[in-house]
């Protein structure tokens, strides 16, 4: 085997995937009736990223999206998957922006905590 198929087959092994972590709690708001809930996402995934799938985590009590993509970094097998921040801004929601910036940090401290 040349070094051009040894480079071809590590590469191969690779994984261009990221995870997003979604509160389930959020996920009830967005659910119930009469909700409503307005945002703009800021910076996201790419428009073409491929959903590949999802899963619940008892630990961080999140439920994760797993998605792929050929701009994310590669991610050798055995690996942990990365988590990937979505931005997003809040719309019209009659939230003072003090409330909205402690929501926010909040939720930044809670992800922060999962990584570690």
């Amino acid at each position: 085997m040349n070094n051009e198929e040894i480079k071809e087959q590590d590469e191969s092994r690779l994984r261009r995937l990221v995870r997003v972590a979604v509160d389930p709690y959020f996920i009830r708001e967005v659910l119930t009736q009469g909700k409503e809930i307005r945002m703009k996402c800021v910076e996201g995934l790419p428009i073409d990223a491929e959903w590949i799938g999802e899963f619940f985590d008892n630990q961080s009590f999140r439920v994760y999206f797993i998605f792929r993509h050929e701009s994310f970094e590669p991610v050798a097998p055995g690996l942990v998957l990365p988590i990937y921040y979505p931005s997003y801004q809040l719309l019209n929601t009659g939230v003072s922006c003090e409330k909205a910036e402690q929501a926010k940090e909040f939720i930044d401290t809670e992800l922060t905590k999962e990584t570690k």
